[in-house]
């Protein structure tokens, strides 16, 4: 999917702005997942939420969850 959306900037460079968004929100989408796959929801389109009801083992998890989700991401070429 990823390498459609650079060929199309590549035959379409006027589409610039509008391409790199829409790879853009594409990303972030499936980063969402890739978080919610190991037990991680950011809550939110963007960032997420932390407050003082995580314990340190929840933030420890979001943590290697994150590593892990960005490791599955590069696996299948997505970032």
């Amino acid at each position: 999917m990823f390498k459609i959306m650079e060929k199309y900037k590549e035959l379409h460079p006027q589409s610039g702005k509008w391409a790199e968004r829409a790879l853009n929100i594409m990303q972030g989408n499936l980063f969402k997942l890739a978080l919610l796959n190991r037990g991680v929801d950011i809550m939110g389109a963007q960032g997420g939420f932390l407050s003082i009801a995580h314990s340190s083992e929840d933030i420890e998890k979001s943590l290697e969850a994150f590593e892990g989700a960005l490791d599955d991401l590069q696996q299948e070429d997505i970032i």
